[in-house]
């Protein structure tokens, strides 16, 4: 799968860990998303509930809209910057684990409806 290389209306689908999902392509173009499944702290996986609230991480560019994403935009007060920045986070991160590797598995999968 090349999820990253993938086009949305806006940007690029990011990677994400935590969240499944299925995107049903027409003709190139994204027809929609389904199966989304989240990863709950006990480590099962429930199907996406849109009465909930659910907490995310993501870098200051998207938090602020960019890619397309003005959802994160729109969050307004519910926002909270760390202070810290990408390169930070990630060099802290690459520290922790000493060695990184690309995931697993990836969490989004591509159908296409051509037929």
């Amino acid at each position: 799968s090349r999820a990253y290389t993938r086009r949305s209306r806006g940007g690029m689908f990011p990677y994400v860990s935590g969240l499944r999902y299925v995107i049903r392509t027409k003709q190139g173009r994204v027809a929609g998303i389904a199966g989304m499944r989240v990863l709950t702290p006990d480590g099962q996986r429930q199907t996406v509930d849109d009465r909930k609230t659910y907490r995310i991480i993501t870098n200051e560019y998207l938090a602020r809209g960019g890619d397309g994403y003005d959802v994160f935009a729109k969050a307004g007060g519910m926002r909270f910057d760390t202070g810290y920045s990408d390169a930070e986070v990630l060099q802290e991160y690459a520290r922790s684990l000493g060695t990184l590797r690309r995931p697993a598995e990836l969490y989004i999968t591509f159908v296409s409806e051509e037929k």
